[in-house]
């Protein structure tokens, strides 16, 4: 589903993949659990889609839930970490939050791991 999703909104069709996006999601979280990689990865695609159709208030907490899990599963470094990452700066910056906003969100989670 997220495939679909993926296509449709490559296609200019954001709007038609929000609801694909929100299946592959709810699919994700029961069977696989809220914290699987693949289901953070299908939150962060929620949030990108979500970015796109211009709502980046609701695409932030997404892009932050994605981030702070998938640090915890696949650790900081991780190619796919950093992505989200800088997902959630760029939707951070888009509703006009500071820059620091992001750098607390980084100490705050490193905070955890120690």
């Amino acid at each position: 589903m997220n495939n679909l999703a993926y296509c449709l909104q490559a296609l200019g069709d954001a709007s038609a993949a929000l609801p694909l996006y929100r299946r592959a999601l709810e699919s994700c979280e029961r069977v696989l659990g809220a914290e699987h990689p693949d289901t953070l990865g299908s939150v962060n695609n929620l949030a990108h889609c979500l970015q796109a159709l211009g709502d980046a208030s609701a695409a932030l907490p997404l892009f932050r839930r994605a981030a702070e899990g998938l640090e915890r599963s696949l650790g900081r470094d991780h190619p796919t970490t950093k992505t989200v990452k800088a997902n959630y700066e760029r939707a951070s910056k888009a509703t006009g939050k500071p820059r620091s906003r992001f750098r607390r969100f980084v100490e705050r989670v490193t905070s955890r791991r120690s």
